[in-house]
C-alpha cells in the first residue's frame, strides 16, 4: 500500500525557474487513495484504545489531541 508514483515539479514559479537545472525540482509522490484512507482508519481506531485504556503518558504533549508543545512550554515557564 504504500508504493507511489514520484513526479517531478517546478519548486517556484515556471517562468522564473530554469528548467535544465535538477536542483530546481522537488519531489511530489502521490500515494494510493486507499492506503490514505487506511492509514486514517488505524490512527483514528488506535487514539480510541490509547483513551479507552488509559494507556496516554502524562508527560507526552506532542502528537496527542489537545496537548500541544506550546502547553508543555508554558508549564515548564510556570515551574521556572
Amino acid at each position: 500500500m504504500k508504493s507511489a508514483v514520484v513526479l517531478p515539479l517546478l519548486k517556484g514559479l515556471d517562468t522564473i525557474m530554469n528548467t535544465e537545472i535538477f536542483k530546481n525540482y522537488r519531489p511530489v509522490s502521490n500515494l494510493q487513495f486507499l492506503g490514505k484512507i487506511i492509514e486514517r482508519v488505524v490512527d483514528i481506531r488506535l487514539d480510541e484504545h490509547m483513551v479507552k485504556n488509559n494507556l496516554h503518558s502524562n508527560k507526552q504533549y506532542g502528537y496527542k489531541a489537545y496537548h500541544s508543545t506550546e502547553m508543555l512550554l508554558t508549564k515548564v515557564a510556570d515551574s521556572l
